[in-house]
């Protein structure tokens, strides 16, 4: 999966407001809106949170593999990379979290990658 931190997932555009995703993707397999109040809008490629406002704050996929820009990763090595290549990246929770790349996730588990707008980076970074 290609990410442009803070800018792109795939071709799918950090900023677009959820009735601009539901004109892309369609209606989302399920809403819901978890405990933290993230308005969570599944759809098959993966679950995308909004907050109360509308306003997307981070999206969470399966990654075998992500594309920055030219530079390629296989998620197994994702952990590594991210230490290695950005280094404001911190450990929260358990989650390895890159202001630079502009992802979290959790190294054991597997593919699950979650890419952040700059409003839900500063959610992370509160925690």
């Amino acid at each position: 999966m290609r990410i442009e931190p803070f800018s792109k997932l795939g071709h799918v555009s950090l900023d677009i407001s959820r009735d601009e995703l539901a004109l892309i993707l369609g209606d989302p397999l399920a809403k819901r809106t978890n405990r933290i109040g993230l308005e969570e809008h599944d759809y098959e490629d993966g679950v995308y949170r909004f907050e109360a406002s509308g306003v997307l704050s981070e999206v969470t996929i399966k990654a075998q593999h992500v594309d920055f820009g030219k530079i390629g990763v296989a998620f197994v090595n994702l952990a590594d990379f991210i230490t290695s290549n950005d280094p404001n990246s911190v450990e929260k929770h358990g989650f390895v979290l890159s202001p630079a790349y502009g992802v979290a996730f959790d190294p054991e588990h597997q593919p699950w990658l979650t890419v952040l707008t700059k409003t839900g980076l500063d959610a992370w970074k509160k925690l």
